[in-house]
Order: C-alpha cells, then sequence, then structure tokens
C-alpha cells in the first residue's frame, strides 16, 4: 500500500459515511493541513480556521463536519454497515488495517 495516501482517494474508496478518527501525535494538524491542501471545507471554513475535534465526517463535494457527543455516541453504539471509521494515523503511514477498532473503555 502506498505511503502517499490522501482524503480524496479515502473518499473515493466508500459510499456512505466516512469517520476519521484523529488521535495522537499531532495527527490532528496532519488532517487539516491535508484536508486544506485538498480544497476541504467546514461550510465556508478553511479547515486550519478551526480545527477542534477529533472525529470528523467527511462528506461529498469535499465537505468536513465536525461530529460532537451525539455522533460520538452513534460511533460507539452502531455497529451497521452504512459508515466507515479510519485511523487517519494508520491511514497515511499505509496500514493494511486503517479502521478504528473501538475500544468501550476508550472515547473516539
Amino acid at each position: 500500500m502506498s505511503k502517499n495516501r490522501n482524503i480524496e482517494e479515502l473518499r473515493n474508496q466508500f459510499g456512505g459515511t466516512i469517520y476519521v478518527i484523529l488521535k495522537g501525535n499531532n495527527i490532528e494538524d496532519r488532517f487539516f493541513s491535508d484536508a486544506e491542501n485538498e480544497g476541504y471545507r467546514f461550510g465556508n471554513l478553511h479547515p486550519l480556521e478551526n480545527p477542534i475535534s477529533n472525529v470528523i465526517s467527511i462528506e461529498e463535494n469535499k465537505q468536513l463536519a465536525y461530529v460532537g457527543a451525539v455522533g460520538k455516541i452513534r460511533i460507539m453504539c452502531d455497529r451497521s454497515s452504512d459508515f466507515h471509521m479510519i485511523d487517519y494515523a494508520k491511514y497515511i503511514n499505509g496500514d493494511n488495517d486503517y479502521f478504528y477498532h473501538y475500544n468501550p473503555g476508550s472515547n473516539p
């Protein structure tokens, strides 16, 4: 697998909702910088203008959305196949298994 993965490639790979989990080692900064460089936006805001969340939803048309408490509860409780949880650190490092595996003792 390529270590030069990007957000658009991830978006094109899956249908439905994609949640990106940003945990550890400045991964939030990397994601928001990557999103900015690829033309993603939070509505009309640039990603680097207000990077405040560790869970982001990638939407269509290069839109991003912050995931609040209710969305995080869905991630923890809903195991349906209509959404995908991606560990962004694993994804950009080229890991084959880059899906986020929720541990009930942790918080996404």
